[in-house]
């Protein structure tokens, strides 16, 4: 077992770069990926891999997760990246809808 110190951060970084090298379905999507005021949670990413770090989405926080979901239907593998934990019950209703409509 690794008992290195590493901040959320540099583990997120290093777990997306890890799945990004590994798997060429994986894909990058949310909003202010790269945002210049702070340190970007997708790390060089969009360096090593422009084509799978899609930044450029409109505010549409109600749709990420359905988005995701229409691209892992498609055959990717989608990481939706929000900003805001308040967020995250619209996804959960997006799972909701999936789960009825595939039932």
């Amino acid at each position: 077992m690794n008992n290195r110190n590493i901040n959320y951060r540099a583990a997120v970084q290093e777990a997306l770069e890890e799945e990004f090298t590994n798997d060429p379905h994986r894909i990058l999507v949310g909003e202010d990926i790269l945002d210049g005021n702070r340190e970007p949670v997708a790390g060089n990413l969009k360096k090593k891999f422009p084509e799978r770090v899609i930044n450029s989405l409109p505010l549409v926080e109600e749709m990420l997760c359905g988005i995701g979901l229409g691209m892992h239907l498609g055959g990717l593998k989608p990481v939706i990246q929000f900003d805001y934990s308040t967020f995250l019950a619209l996804a959960i209703y997006e799972l909701f809808k999936l789960g009825t409509w595939r039932y």
